[in-house]
């Protein structure tokens, strides 16, 4: 069963908007009275758009040409072939793997760094030098810090994954096209 990135579904969320900006809704509503007499009422146009009329031509058909025949319309397909496509989510999914690893690299020197902090602070709280509130903040610091570094890791195996089936794809996509080139 494939599945989709997280970058796959935001541009396809991002196309979907795109194509929903030029819709328009229009909403008719009306008044009936008792005897089921029903008088429509266009709605105000509130956003000050044009009210455009159907264009409904008066001549007779056979004026206007042959239509008997069905028109041929040669229509470009502009979908990428699969293999393309496993292409590109090979590449998403290789950036995604760089990006949660540079998160990784940064999450690791924050536990690092208040692992630190936090060692300095409980010796500094024996001695009596910090009070018992600063060292429960570093506490709370350094245990945020070793969440993120899990939830860093766990970003990182996930797009691993994600990188390892899209490589799976493009091998299973590149031979059957050499396959089907072949016959």
């Amino acid at each position: 069963m494939p599945t989709t990135s997280p970058q796959h579904n935001k541009i396809l969320v991002s196309i979907l908007a795109g194509l929903g900006v030029g819709l328009i809704v229009v909403s008719i509503s009306g008044s009936c009275d008792a005897n089921s007499n029903c008088v429509p009422q266009v709605a105000q146009n509130p956003m000050g758009l044009p009210l455009v009329a159907p264009i409904v031509s008066s001549e007779p058909t056979s004026d206007r040409g042959d239509f008997s025949t069905p028109a041929r319309v040669k229509v470009k397909d502009d979908r990428p072939a699969p293999l393309q496509s496993a292409q590109i989510d090979r590449q998403e999914a290789q950036v995604a793997v760089s990006l949660s690893q540079a998160q990784l690299a940064q999450a690791r020197i924050n536990l690092i760094e208040f692992q630190a902090k936090y060692d300095s602070a409980k010796i500094l709280a024996q001695q009596g030098q910090v009070s018992r509130q600063q060292l429960d903040t570093a506490k709370a610091a350094y245990n945020l810090a070793q969440v993120q570094h899990r939830a860093a890791l766990i970003g990182v195996q996930d797009s691993t994954a994600q990188l390892v089936a899209a490589k799976a794809e493009v091998s299973r996509l590149s031979r059957k096209t050499h396959t089907t080139t072949e016959m």
